[in-house]
């Protein structure tokens, strides 16, 4: 598994966390903190990696996916 996949993943799993319990960040700059908190907490990679995957790779549409699964 390559590094960017293991980011991809937890990144997903964050997001749709946060969509399912409904704490999105009102703002991108706290989004992305709160990502890379997290994503920090998991992983051993830097703000940098995490931050290059965050904005190349589409890690909203596992979210997506969950939202419609828990949506009334």
């Amino acid at each position: 598994m390559t590094k960017e996949t293991m980011i991809w993943q937890t990144l997903s799993m964050i997001i749709a966390g946060m969509v399912r319990n409904k704490t999105v960040p009102k703002t991108k700059q706290e989004f992305e903190e709160k990502c890379v908190k997290g994503a920090q907490s998991i992983l051993g990679y830097s703000k940098k990696d995490i931050l290059h995957v965050l904005d190349m790779y589409d890690v909203t549409g596992f979210a997506e996916e969950i939202r419609k699964l828990y949506q009334k």
